[in-house]
């Protein structure tokens, strides 16, 4: 199965995950909320009217606003004093250092609309997300050779001509040159998964079979030439076991490839 995706903007991971929640937009100072309220009071969802239990200097608070400090089990007249503390500092900061302020809550509000934009646009395209997307997904990435795992020895050597003979006189049992292969891992179990192999070697590796060699393989550190002792064979697990990995990961797709839209529709101008 594909274990990352890459794109240029997988830092966005997070917000595919539909464990995401709003909590995780509500942790922001009184201050910084309002930054942000104009643009957000501008979704086209309604928001629930909230209860409102302080006003500081005509700002208010509601149980929404505490909520965050009451989920993690601090008492209601303890987290509304905190937050009442969080205004007062904040308003503060809007008298006293103007400019920084309002910086910081311009910086403020582009995260959080940027994290509303990710989390409603998850949760959308969660519901568009089809039991055929997944099983789609499933047959055609979810292979038994990522479960599979291989006893793989190596020869590294930075002269191409020197590795294509030690490949050719490996695969003609030259056994004073198979002496010459280090294993990949080290210890008593030699066997590894394909995804957990180095340099991405484990392209090469899944067509090989059992004691098979490889033609010179050029890398960084030079010429790899690749011996397959053994292969253990793996179990496909069922579309059951991995089906929100799968979500997940259409998910995360899906977000970036509209976000890569608008981003190409986007006036963008470098100076």
């Amino acid at each position: 199965m594909k274990r990352s995706l890459i794109y240029g903007l997988m830092t966005l991971t997070c917000f595919a995950n539909s464990a995401c929640n709003k909590s995780e937009l509500q942790t922001t100072s009184g201050s910084q909320e309002k930054a942000a309220g104009s643009a957000i009071a501008t979704a086209p969802e309604k928001m629930a009217v909230q209860k409102l239990i302080a006003v500081v200097n005509g700002e208010n608070i509601t149980e929404e606003d505490i909520k965050p400090l009451l989920d993690a089990g601090i008492e209601k007249a303890i987290a509304l004093d905190r937050y009442i503390n969080k205004i007062v500092a904040a308003q503060s900061a809007e008298k006293q250092f103007k400019a920084d302020a309002l910086q910081t809550m311009k910086s403020v509000e582009r995260d959080v609309l940027s994290q509303l934009y990710l989390q409603k646009t998850s949760q959308r395209i969660e519901r568009q997300i089809s039991e055929a997307d997944l099983k789609g997904y499933y047959e055609k990435n979810v292979k038994i050779e990522d479960f599979q795992q291989y006893n793989v020895s190596y020869y590294l050597t930075q002269d191409k001509a020197d590795a294509e003979t030690v490949s050719r006189e490996a695969q003609e049992g030259s056994r004073e040159v198979l002496a010459r292969f280090k294993p990949i891992k080290d210890g008593a179990d030699k066997y590894v998964f394909l995804k957990d192999m180095p340099y991405g070697l484990g392209q090469v590796i899944r067509p090989m079979k059992a004691n098979t060699f490889s033609k010179p393989i050029a890398l960084r550190n030079g010429f790899f030439v690749l011996h397959i002792a053994g292969i253990k064979e793996g179990k496909r697990p069922e579309l059951a076991s991995v089906i929100t990995e799968i979500k997940n990961i259409l998910m995360t797709e899906r977000v970036t490839q509209q976000l890569e839209q608008q981003r190409s529709a986007a006036k963008i101008e470098l100076k």
